[in-house]
């Protein structure tokens, strides 16, 4: 299992400016990288600073409802037991989850949701032990 954003709402976090002569190249870089599964449906949207101001546009990969990889909507002790215990090729999910929590938290974007799923997680992995 992966994280993925989905269509609606608003999604607090960073945006990387990229350099005009160098924009070709990292974004096939960043293509290569987030289309691997094909489960995303990439998205141009508006990037407003703190105050609400537009500041410019940004690349958003959201979820694809149509990909065959997407897991719907499924009940939270399924996405707590799959992330707690599914691996693939790129690691485990549990340190994807853990990556990116730790990852927000560290440029300053709280977000409860997915701290209290990183907390049950963390919960069914080490009743398990």
């Amino acid at each position: 299992m992966v994280l993925g954003l989905d269509k609606g709402g608003t999604c607090p976090g960073v945006a990387f400016r990229i350099a005009e002569a160098d924009l070709e190249t990292e974004l096939a870089v960043l293509w290569k990288r987030e289309m691997i599964t094909g489960a995303y449906a990439p998205l141009w949207l508006d990037v407003h600073d703190a105050d609400g101001q537009k500041f410019g546009n940004a690349i958003a990969f959201t979820i694809d409802h149509n990909s065959p990889n997407y897991a719907g909507n499924l009940e939270r002790e399924v996405i707590v037991s799959r992330l707690a215990t599914a691996s693939g090729f790129l690691g485990t999910s549990a340190d994807y989850l853990f990556q990116t929590a730790e990852g927000l938290r560290s440029r300053g974007v709280l977000d409860e949701d997915l701290d209290a799923l990183a907390n049950a997680v963390t919960t069914l992995m080490t009743s398990k032990v």
